[in-house]
């Protein structure tokens, strides 16, 4: 990695790792500890005479953007405005943006994984190379390919539900662990509600109810009328937003039926930009539907060379892509030029516009780079080519 780059990553990963570990102070006995830790690493990091002296004003850096801790570093990133803290609590934008810069600061000598979650410490391709890897070593193409696609497409529900459908499939039990739901994502004890895009439990703060990851624009209240089950509605903070609103689903704690969801960090790394890969890849099934001699398709094909599989044959049409959804373009760019993807097109979600896909294409010349849309147009194409060579 390129030295600044690498000074730029430890100086966000440090940042991460302390806001994280406030915000637990009053229940994490060695948050503390962790602070001052991530302290060093962030006056290390900046440099003789620079950044925070101690924790009392690294806690301040925290309430500030990023930027100004080291504008040399910072100032024309994607997350040079991210405030990592907000009166205390982690601000969403964390989760959502710098996550994806977090790097292993500590090597053997971190002893913070007992209660520091992964995504603040680990690099999103270990995590899912550590969630996947039973499946990898141990399962045939097809049942690595269910087994990816059902924790996609299920990150939450009940035990006992998951477990069942997962053997319905004749897969793999679930390849990752499901948890409890954390106390953050259940509503008076009692309820909690499904992001619709993602399906992941989304936070609760009093009466707002939200995803925290912000393209997927789920933002609600809590309206004080039950609804004909008995649970509480929700309506959108913003009308103008389209879209129904989740309903409510009953929160157990324990037993068979008990509420369980994918950790977040698996939800971040692994849910969130597989939304886009499912939803290109029914796509494509749908045309297989209609063109069932004409296409052939694969999800994840080499258990994950990449995202999806397209070949035409009577249209002399063979792609593979790698779909991704990321905030931060440049470091993107940076891990696909220091491990060349199999794909030679990268698909972005249709949210991230076309200011992002040209920007990465600048970046990376050697890459085609389309947002779902443009992809789904050229395949139509290439399929009334076929259906024309058939005819």
């Amino acid at each position: 990695m390129d030295p600044c780059a690498l000074r730029r990553d430890t100086l966000v990963t440090a940042m991460v790792r302390s806001g994280y570990a406030y915000s637990v102070r009053d229940t994490e006995p060695a948050a503390w500890f962790e602070m001052a830790r991530m302290a060093g690493v962030v006056m290390a990091t900046c440099g003789p005479g620079r950044g925070p002296k101690g924790v009392d004003s690294l806690i301040t850096a925290l309430e500030r953007p990023l930027k100004e801790l080291a504008p040399e570093l910072l100032a024309d990133t994607a997350v040079a405005d991210v405030q990592v803290l907000i009166d205390g609590e982690l601000n969403d934008e964390v989760l959502e943006r710098c996550c994806e810069r977090v790097i292993d600061v500590l090597g053997k000598n971190d002893r913070t994984s007992s209660w520091l979650p992964s995504w603040a410490y680990t690099r999103g391709e270990m995590i899912e190379n550590d969630a996947f890897r039973r499946l990898h070593d141990g399962a045939s193409p097809e049942q690595y390919t269910a087994g990816r696609r059902f924790v996609i497409e299920h990150p939450a529900g009940e035990f006992d539900a998951l477990i069942n459908a997962a053997n319905a499939l004749k897969s793999l039990r679930p390849a990752v662990e499901y948890r409890t739901l954390p106390g953050d994502r259940v509503y008076q004890d009692a309820y909690w509600w499904a992001c619709p895009t993602c399906r992941y439990p989304m936070r609760v703060e009093g009466s707002r109810v939200w995803c925290t990851y912000g393209p997927h624009q789920a933002d609600y209240f809590v309206r004080k009328v039950a609804g004909s089950r008995g649970g509480p509605l929700l309506s959108r903070r913003d009308p103008g937003v389209p879209g129904r609103a989740p309903g409510a689903q009953t929160f157990r704690a324990d037993g068979e039926r008990r509420s369980v969801c994918v950790p977040v960090s698996v939800w971040r790394h692994i849910v969130v930009s597989g939304v886009t890969e499912l939803e290109l890849y029914r796509w494509l099934e749908r045309q297989k539907a209609k063109y069932e001699k004409l296409l052939t398709i694969g999800l994840f094909p080499g258990k994950d060379k990449a995202d999806v599989l397209v070949e035409i044959e009577k249209a002399g049409y063979s792609e593979l892509f790698d779909v991704k959804d990321v905030f931060d373009a440049v470091r993107l760019a940076e891990e696909v030029l220091a491990k060349p993807l199999a794909a030679k097109v990268i698909v972005l979600p249709d949210h991230r516009g076309e200011s992002q896909r040209r920007q990465l294409q600048s970046l990376l010349p050697g890459y085609r780079i389309e947002l779902v849309t443009g992809v789904r147009r050229e395949i139509e194409r290439a399929l009334r080519q076929a259906e024309r060579s058939a005819a």
